[in-house]
This record gives C-alpha cells, structure tokens and sequence, in this order.
C-alpha cells in the first residue's frame, strides 16, 4: 500500500490514538484503584497486590488494544483499500500513464481525476458542437449535389415530339447520390444518341466523376459514329483523373428514318434486345476498356438494324448484382426472363415493373449499389 495513501495514514494515527489511550487508561486506572485501596485499607495495603491489579490491568488494556486493531484492519480491507484501488482506477481511466506527479492520497487524486475530466468534458462538448456543424455544412453541400445531378439526368422522352421512339429510364442511387449516369438526345433530327455508363465507386467522388463525363459525352457528341465519340471521351477524362476513377459505358446512336443503331461498348453489362417476335438476346459485344483509363486507348463499335417494334433494354450491374436475404444474386438470367414477360408493355411500365421486382427480390436487404434501367422501344417512321 502507498504511504500516502489514506488507509496508511489512518492507521499510523488511528495506532499513535490507541497507544497514547493505551498508556493513559494504564495510568489513570491503577492512580485510581491505588488510591481506592490506601483509603480502604489504611497503611496495611498490600503492594504486592497492586502490582497484580497493574499487570492485570496491562493485559486487559493490551487485550482490548488487538481487539480493536483487529477491527481496523477488517474495516480496511472492507472499505479502504477497495476504496484505493477503485482511485487507482480513476487514475489510469482519466490520466492513463501520463500523470507527471505523484498525487499525495487518494482525495487529492480524485480532486485532479475530476478536474481532467471536466477538460475532456468541455473538449467533448466543443467536439461535438463542431461535428454538428460540419454535419450541417455536410447536408446542405450534399442536398446541392443531389439537385445538380438531378438536373443533369434528363427528363423523359416526349412520344409527341418523337413519335418514332419511345424511351424511359430511372436510376435509384445506393445513397443519396450516385455513380450511375444516363442521358439521351437528339444530335440532329434524325439520330438519338442514348448513353447508360457506370462509374467506380459511390458516394459524392463517383458522382463528381459521372457530372464531368456527362458533360463530356454532351460536348462530344458532334459526329455520328459511336465509337469515335467514346474514343473522344475516353480521351478527355483520361487527362485528369488524379483518383483513377472509370467508366463503363454503352453509347448507342439510333437512326430513327432507318432503324439504324450504331453502338459502342465500353466494357458495360450487355444490354438486351428484344424483337417483335418474342426472341430475347443479348448484344454481347465489348469493344474496349472502360473509358478514363488509358488515353490513347481505341475502341471499335458495331451496328445492326432496329424493326418497327424492337425494344432494348439497358442495365447497370446494381441490377444483377443485387442480392436478397440469402446473399443470392438477382442475375442476368432472371432480368432476361422478367424482360420476355413485359415486352408487351410500354417502355416506362417495363422499367417500373423490374423496379419492382428488384425491390421484392431484394426485401429487407439494404441496396449496396446504384441500380440504372433504360427502356427504348423502335417504333418506326410515322408519316
């Protein structure tokens, strides 16, 4: 036990108390009984007596004495010493090993445990203050990224102003805002550029990366070839991508006079098509890297013939990906089935029925990626 330690000192005065009573009693017992037998017995006192009443009184005393020091020490061990090892314990919980000096007793040490953790206290509380603020800051910055992207993805098609296409889609970011990018427009009257892509990642740097692709894409689309326009954008984001983001890309150019599609795809999940005799298959050609990697990266392309009625159906892997309670994926075997099953639907019931059936799939278990549908249904020239 600490010499400085209450329990010590305690007992050091509590032991000086007894003794100097010890002495006292001693000597104020045997004055008294002495005094008691002279006046009893006259000069006839027996003074061998009174050294038997002294010793007697010694042992009483000496008895008495360890009687009550036996006392102390069960009193300290019940009470003062779990008291000095529950300070010690404040002690290492408030300083750890940085405590400069050493404290003199236990009262002095909770007085210095109690004013260091009113420090830590106040620097938690001025924490916490400046969390909430950068939370805030964090909410509102987040709330403008979530309105500038909504304004970057497009509305839907109007069949009204172009009657020979019909095109929906929708995305569900697994957060507040995504990776995914889609956008659709016509580069002159006659050819509509549609474009699905996905970026590495989540979250506001993935969101970040698809604005500035989306930008691109737009500010490239000038000619008509696919692949040239993929090879432009590659081009452009490869130049300053200081977090190696990427992008998996499908960008289509639909003749809508010829039901020419001319397409490229940049290591994206194969879309589906499906024709108006219920046959499904997939358009599974890649022709190149996902774009932003490599610079002078080339990328091919391929083209095919839309009939009056043919529909494609273009995905992010969030769809297939998707998982249920079992930790089993949604896959491209269950999309195509779901797909066959709809055809007859228009091109936004499609996208909301898988939507749907994605959500039904999934249950209660969270989304961990961006999930990006596109539905476009040729419908041919109408004169």
């Amino acid at each position: 036990m600490n010499k400085k330690s209450i329990a010590f000192q305690l007992g050091l005065s509590m032991l000086s108390i007894l003794i100097l009573v010890f002495a006292a009693t001693i000597f104020l017992n045997y004055n008294f009984s002495r005094e008691l037998l002279i006046h009893a017995m006259g000069e006839n006192i027996d003074h061998c007596g009174l050294s038997v009443l002294l010793w007697k009184m010694i042992g009483v005393s000496v008895a008495g004495l360890l009687v009550i020091l036996l006392l102390f020490v069960f009193i300290s061990r019940r009470t003062l010493i779990p008291l000095s090892k529950i300070t010690e314990s404040i002690r290492k919980f408030t300083f750890g090993e940085r405590l400069k000096r050493k404290p003199k007793n236990e009262v002095e040490l909770l007085t210095d445990s109690l004013s260091e953790l009113q420090q830590k206290y106040s620097a938690f509380l001025n924490e916490q203050n400046q969390n909430k603020r950068d939370r805030r800051k964090y909410e509102k910055d987040l709330k403008s990224a979530q309105e500038i992207q909504s304004v970057i993805i497009p509305g839907q098609l109007s069949l009204q102003e172009h009657p020979a296409v019909e095109l929906y889609a929708a995305v569900q970011p697994a957060e507040s805002i995504g990776g995914d990018l889609y956008d659709y427009f016509f580069i002159d009257s006659n050819h509509l550029l549609f474009v699905i892509g996905d970026v590495s990642g989540k979250g506001i740097p993935a969101a970040l990366f698809m604005a500035v692709a989306h930008t691109v894409i737009k500010s490239k689309a000038t000619i008509l070839s696919a692949k040239q326009i993929v090879i432009e954008v590659n081009r452009e984001l490869s130049r300053q991508n200081s977090n190696q983001h990427f992008l998996t890309l499908f960008l289509g150019i639909l003749d809508i006079q010829y039901g020419i599609l001319n397409y490229c795809n940049a290591a994206h999940n194969y879309p589906f098509l499906v024709t108006t005799d219920r046959q499904v298959r997939m358009l599974d050609q890649t022709h190149g890297l996902p774009v932003g990697i490599y610079q002078n990266k080339t990328y091919a392309g391929d083209s095919i013939v839309l009939r009056e009625g043919d529909m494609m159906v273009l995905y992010t892997d969030g769809v297939t990906d998707c998982k249920d309670d079992n930790d089993h994926s949604y896959g491209v075997e269950r999309l195509s089935e779901n797909i066959s099953s709809t055809m007859e639907l228009s091109s936004q019931d499609i996208v909301s029925r898988l939507l749907k059936s994605l959500a039904v799939f999934r249950g209660e278990t969270p989304q961990v990626d961006d999930i990006s549908l596109m539905a476009i249904r040729y419908l041919g020239r109408k004169n």
